[in-house]
């Protein structure tokens, strides 16, 4: 929905009367659709926890994976620093993923190592340049990713709990364009 788009998974009475009061300037809704709004809103909030759930998850799964590659790049470099080459040779091969996570794990766990990690740290440079990147800009998007999902994650969990508390009937009665007009009765009889 997009009340939950424009504020990033907040929802509050304010937000959610002015939304509502906006689109029905344009084509007014029924009883039965305002009385749909509170579970199409927990459904939307739970489609984008859904969603970035499965971020996450994503994010999780690239980072194990330069976690590895990592602890392989220093297996070979304490062991014999010469088959740091192959390592590197073998994660080329593998085609892992050009994400924000696994460059930004990778990296951390590479840098101010000292000389064997040069030429994984220029290979990654390489590789993220051969697609239009650079690792700066990588690493800098996947903590803005990190920090927008996090904010996203607790506005919808707050808007679950703030949407279980709402009166709806209050809600559907100042809402509604029927019961609106019906107040304005000159005898005052329906108020």
């Amino acid at each position: 929905m997009q009340a939950i788009a424009h504020g990033d998974g907040h929802i509050d009475a304010d937000t959610l009367g002015r939304f509502i009061a906006s689109y029905q300037s344009l084509a007014p809704l029924s009883l039965g659709e305002l009385w749909a709004v509170p579970i199409m809103l927990r459904l939307a909030l739970l489609e984008n926890l859904r969603r970035m759930a499965a971020r996450v998850m994503r994010d999780g799964t690239d980072r194990s994976l330069a976690a590895q590659w990592a602890e392989d790049l220093n297996r070979a470099a304490s062991d014999t620093p010469t088959e740091v080459v192959l390592v590197v040779a073998d994660m080329a091969r593998s085609e892992p993923p050009l994400t924000g996570a696994f460059i930004a794990e990778l990296t951390r766990s590479l840098q101010g190592r000292g000389g064997a990690w040069a030429m994984p740290i220029a290979w990654l440079e390489q590789w993220a340049a051969a697609a239009g990147q650079r690792i700066d800009e990588l690493v800098a998007a996947e903590g803005q990713q990190q920090a927008a999902d996090q904010v996203s994650i607790g506005n919808s969990i707050g808007s679950l709990r703030f949407l279980s508390t709402m009166d709806w009937r209050t809600f559907v009665e100042d809402m509604s364009v029927v019961e609106q007009r019906l107040r304005e009765d000159p005898m005052a009889v329906y108020p």
